[in-house]
């Protein structure tokens, strides 16, 4: 029989569990995993998500905040596939053509979509979170799965715990 995944997310209010971080560009969920529908819980996971991971990673390398988009092509046109808060602020939206954007905003970086660089920046992050527990897993180019049930006594509660994940993550 097929364990059971229940998500329990880190608390609708971002001061729950501290799970909320940089405007989105971080949030955690829980997930209770039994290996058998009959046997108490096992295991306690911890999915980090970076849903802004290829603009973060952009964003640290400007000597100043500017107007960034990533871009992508799609049937042979360039899209933006993320915009920063600048970019937004000038009316840029996701889905938009390049052109489109730049017509509104003359200053635009755009900065063609890197997956394997996005991919190195999440192995850093499943490197810094080795910290936590040695069970890490790369999920979807975007989060981590973090085992924490078997070291969570070693930060107390899914409360400290949480609260440590969000100071110690590196910018």
């Amino acid at each position: 029989e097929r364990g059971l995944c229940r998500k329990r997310a880190a608390g609708s209010a971002p001061a729950e569990n501290g799970f909320r971080q940089n405007a989105g560009h971080f949030h955690c969920q829980w997930l209770e995993c039994r290996p058998h529908a009959t046997r108490p819980l096992t295991m306690l996971w911890a999915c980090l998500h970076f849903p802004a991971l290829a603009l973060n990673r952009v964003e640290q390398s400007l000597p100043a905040p500017r107007p960034l988009v990533i871009e992508v092509a799609r049937r042979q046109r360039r899209l933006v596939w993320q915009a920063n808060a600048p970019a937004l602020a000038a009316g840029i939206a996701p889905g938009m053509t390049i052109a489109a954007a730049q017509g509104l905003c003359a200053q635009l970086l755009c900065v063609q979509r890197n997956e394997s660089a996005e991919l190195e920046s999440l192995r850093e992050l499943g490197d810094w979170a080795y910290r936590f527990t040695p069970h890490i897993q790369l999920q979807n180019g975007d989060s981590l799965l973090l085992e924490v049930g078997h070291s969570l006594r070693l930060f107390g509660s899914r409360e400290q715990l949480a609260r440590l994940l969000v100071e110690e993550l590196p910018a």
